[in-house]
Order: structure tokens, then sequence, then C-alpha cells
């Protein structure tokens, strides 16, 4: 079984993966308006808050990493 850290790396990269594969449509409304369609802004979205959880998890498991190393 893979330890916990590379499972949330391989979670983060695929989650970072999707926005920036989707970059160009803001790019695209940035630069001339053209609407963000409503599924591309649901997966971004819901991409941007994995990443959230995600790192947040990091972080978890640092602290508790820390913890056991004192």
């Amino acid at each position: 079984e893979k330890p916990r850290a590379i499972i949330i790396e391989e979670e983060l990269n695929e989650q970072q993966n999707i926005l920036s594969s989707t970059d160009w449509y803001a790019i695209r409304y940035a630069d001339s308006g053209v609407e963000i369609p409503a599924d591309i802004k649901a997966k971004r979205q819901a991409a941007r808050e994995k990443i959230d959880e995600l790192r947040a998890e990091i972080e978890d498991l640092a602290k508790e990493l820390r913890e056991v190393s004192k």
C-alpha cells in the first residue's frame, strides 16, 4: 500500500493538471470576455477546493511528523 503522502501528492498533481489544462478558458475570458462554460467553471472550482483540502492534509501530516520527531 502506498504511503498517504504519496497518495496526496498524486491527487494534488491531478488536480493541478485539471487547472493547468483549463487555464486557457480563464485567459480567453480575461482577454476577450468569452464566458467560461459552466461545467469548466465547476470543474475548476472543485479542483481548487480539493487542492485546498490536500494542502491542509499535508500541513496536518507535517505537524504530526514534527510532534513525533520531538
